[in-house]
Parts: C-alpha cells; sequence; structure tokens
C-alpha cells in the first residue's frame, strides 16, 4: 500500500503548479488597504444594507451570516451587507420598524396575523413585505402531567392557563396570541418570563401549565436528559391535530387554520427527541415558516439598495457552485431544500422579489445542497492513500505500476473530488 500511495502521490505532484518558493521566503505581505477615497465612501454608504438576524448560535443568527458572506461586495462597494445579532419576534420588527440602517429582517411567519387585526398598525403593515420564505420552525408545546389529562391532550386543555413562551416579546409569543387565543380563543395568559429553561422549572412548580417554544427540530433546550428526566416525572407533549384546527376547542370553533394562515401541518417524532418520544411515535404539531422580510420603500437610495440585495439573493442563493447550498461552503444545513418562491400564505410579496421572479421563470430557485466532500479530499497525501487502498481492494486488484492504474486513479480523482 505504501508503495503504490508513494507512486499516486509522484503523479499529483506533478500535476501541481509551481509556485516559487524562493521568492516568497522571508517576504511580507502588505497590509489591506482600508483607506477610502471620498468618493469610495460615499458608494458603500448609499449601497449599504442591514439585516437583523438573531441571538449568538442560533439558527437566525447563521442565516444571516450567511446572507452576509454571500452577499457583501467589499472590494466592489455595489452591495455592503452589515448582518446584526438580533433577538428575534416583536424586537426584530422594532429594529426593522426604528433601528436606523436596518432594512431586513428574519421572523416566523405568522406576525402579520398577529399585528394585522389591529388598526394602528395598519400602515405597518401595509409596508412589511416579505422577500422569500427561510426555514421551517415547529410549535413545541409541552405541559404537566395533570394539565395533558385533558381535552384528549391537545392544545385546548390550555384554555385559560397560564403559559411560558419565551417572554412576551419572543416570536412564540406572537404564535400564542395568533394562533392559541385568536384563532382558537383559548385566553392563554402569557407569563413575562423570557426563558424557556426557566418555563421548564416553573413547570414543575406550578406557575405555569405549559411551556411554547417555537423552534426547529432537536432543539437543545429538550434534548437533553434534564428534561427527559422531568418527562419522566410528569411532564407530557400537548399535541396540535388537524380535528383542533378545523372544529376549534368547543365553544369557539377555529377559522380554517391551514388554509388562512402560514402554518403547515407537521410532527416531531423520535428522531427529533429520542429521549421524549418513544421509537417510531410522533406529536401532531405546526410548522411556522421563517421569513426574510422587509420594510419596502417606495423608492431613494434604500430602496436602490434593498432591490440590489433581492436581486442577487434570488441569483445566487440557489447556484450550486457558489450559493449556500454548495458542498464545502460553511453554510448551516437549514437552508437545504427551501425553495425561494414558494409563497407565504397571509403575505404580500416584496415588488423587486417578485419582479425578479416574473423576469426569470426558469431560472432555479431551490436550494439543494451537495454531499460534502470527503475527508480524504482535504490533502494530496490523504487523497493517494484512500486511492492505493481501493486500488489494493478491487476486483481484480491494480498493479501500482500498470497504465490502467494511473487512468483509473485520475477518473477517481476527478470523480470524487473535483
Amino acid at each position: 500500500m505504501r508503495v503504490a500511495a508513494a507512486v499516486v502521490l509522484g503523479c499529483l505532484v506533478g500535476l501541481l503548479p509551481a509556485t516559487g518558493r524562493a521568492a516568497g521566503q522571508g517576504s511580507v505581505l502588505p497590509l489591506p488597504n482600508v483607506e477610502r477615497t471620498r468618493e469610495e465612501v460615499n458608494r458603500i454608504r448609499a449601497n449599504m444594507v442591514g439585516l437583523v438576524s438573531g441571538a449568538t448560535g442560533g439558527v437566525y443568527a447563521q442565516i444571516g451570516y450567511d446572507l452576509m458572506r454571500l452577499l457583501d461586495d467589499r472590494d466592489g462597494g455595489s452591495l455592503r451587507v452589515a448582518a446584526n445579532l438580533g433577538t428575534g419576534g416583536v424586537n426584530n420588527l422594532d429594529d426593522l420598524r426604528n433601528r436606523p440602517g436596518v432594512d431586513f429582517a428574519i421572523i416566523q411567519g405568522d406576525v402579520v396575523q398577529a399585528y394585522g387585526a389591529e388598526p394602528r398598525f395598519e400602515e405597518f403593515r401595509q409596508r412589511l413585505r416579505y422577500v422569500s420564505r427561510l426555514h421551517t420552525e415547529y410549535v413545541h408545546v409541552i405541559a404537566r402531567r395533570d394539565i395533558a389529562a385533558r381535552a384528549g391532550g391537545t392544545i385546548c386543555a390550555l384554555k385559560g392557563e397560564r403559559v411560558n413562551a419565551g417572554g412576551i416579546r419572543s416570536g412564540s409569543a406572537l404564535t400564542v396570541v395568533n394562533l392559541f387565543n385568536r384563532a382558537l380563543g383559548l385566553g392563554v395568559v402569557i407569563d413575562d418570563s423570557t426563558s424557556t429553561q426557566e418555563g421548564l422549572d416553573q413547570l414543575e412548580t406550578g406557575k405555569v401549565a405549559a411551556v411554547i417554544f417555537v423552534v426547529g427540530r432537536g432543539a437543545p433546550v429538550f434534548a437533553n436528559d434534564r428534561t427527559a428526566r422531568r418527562f419522566a416525572e410528569g411532564l407530557e407533549w400537548l399535541t396540535i391535530p388537524a380535528t383542533v384546527l378545523k372544529d376549534g376547542c368547543g365553544a369557539a370553533p377555529a377559522i380554517d387554520v391551514l388554509a388562512e394562515q402560514p402554518y403547515e401541518a407537521a410532527q416531531l417524532t423520535s428522531r427529533d427527541y429520542p429521549q421524549l418520544i418513544e421509537a417510531g411515535g410522533a406529536v401532531d404539531t405546526l410548522g411556522v415558516p421563517s421569513v426574510l422580510v422587509a420594510y419596502e420603500f417606495p423608492s431613494g437610495p434604500r430602496a436602490d439598495a434593498g432591490r440590489t440585495f433581492i436581486e442577487r439573493f434570488f441569483q445566487q442563493a440557489p447556484d450550486p457552485r457558489s450559493g449556500v447550498g454548495r458542498a464545502g461552503g460553511g453554510f448551516s444545513s437549514n437552508w437545504c431544500g427551501i425553495d425561494l418562491a414558494l409563497p407565504v400564505k397571509g403575505w404580500a410579496r416584496h415588488k423587486a422579489a417578485q419582479a425578479w421572479l416574473d423576469a426569470h421563470p426558469g431560472a432555479p430557485t431551490r436550494i439543494d445542497c451537495a454531499a460534502a466532500r470527503p475527508s480524504f479530499c482535504s490533502s494530496n497525501d490523504a487523497l493517494a492513500a484512500e486511492w492505493a487502498d481501493r486500488a489494493r481492494t478491487a476486483n481484480p486488484p491494480l498493479a501500482p505500476q500498470s497504465p490502467q492504474f494511473l487512468t483509473e486513479f485520475m477518473a477517481f480523482r476527478q470523480r470524487e473530488c473535483p
């Protein structure tokens, strides 16, 4: 095997370009220039857009950072993207409406419904437009066992109860207002605490009847031994079945939630929470799409920069060679499978986004993630060793000095490590 690897490595070295090694020894790279002319500074400021995402370590923050990496044109100055951390929910809306320099935000898809019923928010609602849907989040409802014994273990058991939803300014609280109270008439009271972990503590003391958290599958706050112990001692999932969404919770029938609002029937399974859901089991719930939104300016420099951001986003994000789904790009896996062209119920799309889609009817809009490059592609030594091992175990084995050995190696290299 060592002989075969040495043969392959020798061939690899012959394929590599000369590097001018001596010329680089002892040289000092010049510092990149950060001095800008007045003209350059003005261009940067005119083409700047701000995006508010989420807290450090969360999916929103990763998506925001990915958008900055993908679209920022630092050298040319034609588009500069400032990705700002946020705290989600109402706070992201507040930043989008009132914080200087914020043009885009990532929020939950049921925000329009939550704010749409109050006339004082009409102007804001009319200017709030979605660019595209993003990843899906899921409604997690965990209750005390005595609560779960009511109403068939559905969310109807929460009528008039106090719950933890991460604080009144959270995205989960918006879902409680819109779905639990406005659509289903449950009159749920949102506790003023701000932590889901705190909510799990409150379940043990009886301060709240349930914890409601809208978050991606496999949320760490639930996927741990401590929460598993709490389930064993007296917690249960509450379900959101289709019958509740259609028929309501008793006296006040619900509107047709799935038809009229941006919710999607979904399930949490034992693959998501093997310690909390028995093997092969599932919990009926709802998916809530997260959405990239903008405050739509009618005209002016901010409208122009926002349009540039949107056009490049639709053009670049789905590109299999340079977009957010490419192998080895370091982008969040939450991009995988997103179709940027899909509508979001209850929302009007941003004019610039709709104009791009209308002008490019055949353009790809789905983000398909390529498989990561194999680890043996990381170095010539590893690549040579991998091929030597495969050649040795081939049927029949390939002799290192044979012409077929090198021919097959070149095909392997191109196929596995393009």
